[in-house]
C-alpha cells in the first residue's frame, strides 16, 4: 500500500530461514537486507514477464489453432460447393 503521494509501498516484516551460505554471502554487502529484497523483488518482476509472455505466446498459439480450424472448414465448404454447383 503507498504511504503517500509519490511514496513507496509499506513493506510486511517476515522472518525466513535460509541456508548459512546463503545468509553468509549477502552479509558480506553493505546492505543486505536491502539486496536480499532486491534479489526477491527482480525474481517476481521476471516471473510476471515470463507468464506475461507464455500468456501471449498461448493466445498466439490458440488463434493460431482457429485460423487452421477455420481455413480448413473454409475449404471443406468450398470444396462441397464448388461440387454442387458443377452438378
Amino acid at each position: 500500500m503507498p504511504r503517500g503521494k509519490g511514496k513507496k509501498e509499506a513493506m510486511v516484516h517476515v522472518n525466513l530461514r535460509l541456508p548459512i551460505h546463503v545468509l553468509a554471502y549477502f552479509q558480506q554487502l553493505p546492505s543486505y537486507t536491502v539486496e536480499m529484497r532486491k534479489v526477491l523483488e527482480e525474481y517476481v518482476k521476471q516471473q510476471d514477464r515470463d507468464e506475461s509472455q507464455q500468456g501471449r505466446l498461448m493466445m498466439i498459439d490458440t488463434l493460431r489453432e482457429e485460423l487452421t480450424n477455420r481455413n480448413e472448414e473454409a475449404k471443406d465448404w468450398y470444396s462441397k460447393n464448388e461440387v454442387d454447383n458443377k452438378v
